[in-house]
């Protein structure tokens, strides 16, 4: 009798199982999927560091090398007391935000930061002089303000990452890779020289508010207003802005001034959100107006929190990663504490009116666009 060789039959994968299998697959898929984004923005940030750190190294070279010293403003009230300067911003030519403007000399088309009705006929290097040393509250000469300390000395390419200088408006706005560093400078009681300095990363087609230096703030014993100038002026760079704040009692938390009672008034928490790095500037003052010199300078602080105006004092607030427990801390029924602080703000959005016109104020973004602050240099 012939035998037919028996074949196994194995059973098949059903359309359920397979269905099942494939939904699996495809949830493994989309969790792989989201690795990608994250591992593309944390690739970005190693190589802006690694680039920050290599333009650190210019920016030593070039503060060293390049500034003279002996053209930086000196604080004699405070070497006179023993005591460190705080830290001042060193003049930077920044870039206006106009279509048509084309580099040609390093110089003139880069714009100053305007001052309204202090200048005269200034040339530019000079604008921008006048500007940084109201910013710094550094006594501006009544008789000839264009004739003072702290002179521009760097101009353009000094400080960029480039290697050739972007000659158009256009080509500074499409460079979405571009980092450019500031410089500070302070005295120390011994008549040494310290220097500092910050590298930011411009966000690609924004622009960055210039703070408001006209006149005598409210309530502010000689520091800068907190809000942006008007009519709006904004730069392709971010801009160094000086915030008087203080410190909540019992916490690590900064509130700036109610900022109700002034005009177009920017909070803290807009002018340095969550991730922001500060430098704590190095002069502090009390509401009777005294100046306190000893106190923690050049210190970089982290904020891991901003909050918008409390209801209960209209004060915003940012909280900091690093224990500042040896600041005094801001009593409102008391003396009242305060101090200043470097920031550098997001870029801004520009709000339009019904007629298209850009509004007074714009709207800051969430952003730093602070990448390293070398410090001590």
């Amino acid at each position: 009798m012939t035998r037919f060789p028996q074949h196994n039959q194995k059973r098949g994968f059903t359309l359920l199982e397979m269905t099942v299998a494939v939904g699996v697959l495809g949830v493994g898929l989309i969790m792989v999927a989201a690795f990608f984004p994250a591992a593309l923005l944390e690739h970005q940030r190693t190589v802006d560091d690694a680039r920050a750190l290599n333009l650190s190294s210019k920016s030593v070279a070039m503060l060293h090398n390049r500034i003279n010293p002996d053209l930086l403003y000196v604080d004699q009230f405070a070497l006179a007391s023993g005591f460190d300067s705080p830290w001042y911003a060193i003049p930077f030519v920044n870039m206006r935000v106009r279509p048509d403007n084309t580099i040609t000399n390093n110089r003139r088309e880069w714009d100053p930061a305007n001052v309204d009705g202090v200048v005269g006929n200034c040339l530019d290097p000079d604008v921008t002089q006048v500007y940084y040393n109201l910013l710094n509250n550094i006594p501006i000469p009544t008789v000839n303000p264009c004739v003072q300390p702290n002179p521009v000395q760097l101009f353009g390419l000094d400080y960029l990452s480039d290697r050739v200088l972007p000659r158009t408006a256009a080509r500074v706005q499409e460079d979405a890779d571009r980092l450019v560093w500031y410089g500070f400078y302070r005295t120390l009681a011994s008549g040494k020289r310290d220097f500092a300095a910050v590298i930011c990363k411009p966000r690609k087609d924004r622009q960055y508010a210039v703070q408001d230096l006209s006149d005598t703030p409210e309530m502010n014993f000689g520091t800068p207003r907190v809000r942006i100038e008007t009519p709006t002026v904004n730069r392709f760079f971010p801009v160094p802005w000086r915030v008087t704040v203080g410190r909540i009692a019992g916490t690590n938390v900064l509130a700036n001034q109610n900022n109700a009672t002034v005009p177009g008034g920017v909070n803290i928490d807009a002018l340095a959100p969550r991730g922001s790095k500060i430098m704590l500037h190095g002069r502090a003052r009390t509401f009777t107006g005294g100046g306190v010199l000893d106190f923690p300078l050049g210190r970089i602080l982290t904020v891991v929190e901003a909050s918008p105006p409390s209801p209960v004092d209209n004060r915003s607030r940012i909280r900091i990663l690093e224990d500042i427990s040896d600041i005094p801390e801001f009593d409102p029924s008391g003396d009242g504490f305060r101090f200043d602080i470097w920031v550098f703000p997001p870029a801004v959005n520009l709000r339009t009116t019904a007629s298209g016109a850009p509004a007074v104020v714009p709207v800051f973004e969430d952003e730093s666009p602070v990448l390293r602050w070398k410090v001590g240099l």
